[in-house]
């Protein structure tokens, strides 16, 4: 199954934390955990007291491709 725009972008938390500081933008992405092997949707919205991980997924909700 192909990737849609989406999922073909996850991020770990060092890169979220790195985009994080340089934009300032609301953006939602798909985040894994390595700790623990999992997805979440993680949402940005303004600084970083309001944005975190809000959602554990294991599919991609645009185009339903397992992760």
């Amino acid at each position: 199954m192909n990737r849609c725009q989406f999922c073909n972008k996850i991020y770990d938390i060092q890169k979220l934390e790195q985009i994080c500081l340089k934009e300032e933008d609301v953006f939602n992405c798909i985040m894994h955990n390595k700790k623990n092997d999992t997805y979440c949707i993680y949402h940005k919205y303004g600084d970083n007291y309001y944005s975190n991980e809000i959602l554990e997924i294991n599919f991609c909700p645009k185009c339903g491709r397992r992760l």
